[in-house]
């Protein structure tokens, strides 16, 4: 019979009941088939594969308590697939309103509440194209 195979999902479950349980060194071939079976799903899915933030996180965390960095040296290049939060831009220059776009660095929160900048040009954050602010009836 073959190897019963384990969703994405269902593998960071495990890693996480292994790590509560300090297994890492006891296991350490669990650990690696594991991390293997994450790096192919990855491969094969291209881009994130899935893994948002949060697992990416725990994946490194787990990985480096348990002293096997070395493993997960690929999660380097991985980001995490997009979450229901606003994204940034995609290219460098400036927006229709003058403010500069910086893939890469946090948005600037005054522009994401309020659509302004007071530093303007200067500002080191992210002012995306496609944001809007759009206001209530209380304003």
């Amino acid at each position: 019979a073959g190897a019963t195979r384990f969703s994405l999902a269902q593998t960071l479950d495990v890693l996480g009941a292994l790590a509560q349980l300090n297994a890492a060194k006891a296991l350490s071939a669990v650990f690696s088939a594991a991390i293997k079976a994450v790096e192919s799903h990855l491969k094969r899915a291209g881009g994130t594969g899935g893994l948002d933030s949060a697992q990416i996180k725990f994946l490194r965390e787990t990985y480096r308590d348990a002293g096997r960095e070395e493993d997960i040296a690929f999660l380097a290049s991985v980001k995490a697939a997009a979450s229901a939060g606003p994204t940034g831009s995609t290219k460098e220059g400036m927006n229709s309103i003058g403010l500069p776009m910086r893939p890469g660095a946090r948005i600037c929160e005054l522009f994401m509440k309020a659509g302004i900048c007071r530093v303007g040009v200067g500002c080191r954050f992210d002012h995306p194209e496609g944001m809007k602010v759009t206001y209530n009836s209380d304003g």
